[in-house]
């Protein structure tokens, strides 16, 4: 063979053998590719990240509840981003009782979270015990590019509601009677006596008349040494009396019953400013104040136990501890 055809022998077999080697390395990247494929991490690294945000629905709730908060690093569209590294958060609340924790039981205080890697969002809980509006905040600690989240919470009290007592006997009266307090959700405030006859014990029969003493309540910050207890102020507008049944009607006519001989079926009198005795009822004053404690408990209200010295007249005689009746939710 002629020198000239075994070097180009030589040439092409070596030409084959690199282009082999070039698929092969080609090939073995694509299956890399395959199998490996973009995390969420490098996805995310590339500056997608804008703001952070609370994703839940904004908390309402009572100062003893501890709420639910989810918050979410997201791009500028609103759509969750992983994060390459953990991201660090600060929290705060622009109420001074507002307090972050990292368990649903609202126990382990914290004032910061981390989102971890390659995760977009964490859950916090958050617990206030004054009743008052508040501005919750998440920002990047410390501070780089993204927004800041904010978001509203806001405090209603656990009294507001419907709580009826058991039927019990008035020993002034000897008559049977149910109390029921209610607070609406505007703090329209009522306490109804229901009463019944003297030998009706379970009060099961008709109710005679109903005594209905009405207002505004002002809902103020839990009692500290009482678990679960505010302080309340019952401002007394409406001292109404309302006759139930026919018989009554003619009885506080005929003895012109609290000074008045016109009474109607079903219809009330306010009689705010006037004492009928046999209702134990005291003259009311309008816009006299009752400064009470209300515990809501186990859907449960108690109240504070007024005394001689603690007559709840006054704030500095606000009750202090809590009494032995209680009303159960409706």
């Amino acid at each position: 063979m002629k020198r000239t055809t075994m070097v180009t022998m030589i040439i092409s077999i070596v030409w084959v053998m690199g282009s082999l080697f070039l698929y092969s390395c080609g090939k073995d990247d694509d299956d890399n590719k395959s199998a490996n494929p973009v995390t969420a991490t490098e996805q995310s690294a590339a500056g997608t990240s804008a703001k952070i945000a609370f994703t839940n629905t904004a908390l309402s709730q009572d100062g003893f509840t501890c709420g639910s908060l989810t918050v979410e690093i997201q791009d500028s569209t609103g759509k969750a981003v992983a994060q390459p590294a953990d991201t660090i958060l600060g929290l705060g609340s622009s109420e001074s009782t507002g307090v972050f924790h990292s368990d649903s039981a609202c126990a382990k205080v914290i004032t910061q979270a981390t989102i971890p890697t390659d995760s977009s969002s964490i859950t916090i809980y958050y617990k206030q015990t004054k009743l008052a509006a508040a501005t919750l905040t998440a920002a990047e600690n410390p501070d780089a590019s993204l927004t800041d989240a904010t978001q509203a919470v806001t405090m209603v009290a656990a009294l507001v509601g419907e709580f009826k007592g058991a039927c019990s006997q008035n020993t002034i009266t000897s008559k049977y009677e149910i109390l029921t307090y209610t607070i609406a959700s505007d703090n329209a405030m009522a306490v109804t006596t229901t009463v019944h006859g003297g030998s009706d014990t379970t009060c099961a029969n008709a109710a005679e008349y109903a005594v209905k003493v009405s207002g505004a309540a002002s809902i103020g910050d839990i009692a500290a040494s009482l678990e679960k207890t505010r302080k309340y102020d019952f401002t007394q507008a409406k001292a109404e009396i309302t006759p139930l049944t026919a018989d009554v009607v003619s009885t506080f006519n005929t003895s012109s019953y609290c000074g008045k001989s016109d009474w109607v079926l079903n219809t009330a009198f306010d009689n705010i400013g006037n004492a009928c005795s046999d209702l134990s009822l005291a003259a009311i004053t309008a816009n006299a104040v009752s400064y009470q404690l209300g515990q809501v408990k186990d859907s449960k209200l108690t109240l504070g136990s007024a005394t001689a010295e603690l007559d709840a007249s006054t704030d500095a005689k606000r009750p202090t501890a809590l009494g032995s009746t209680s009303y159960t939710k409706q």
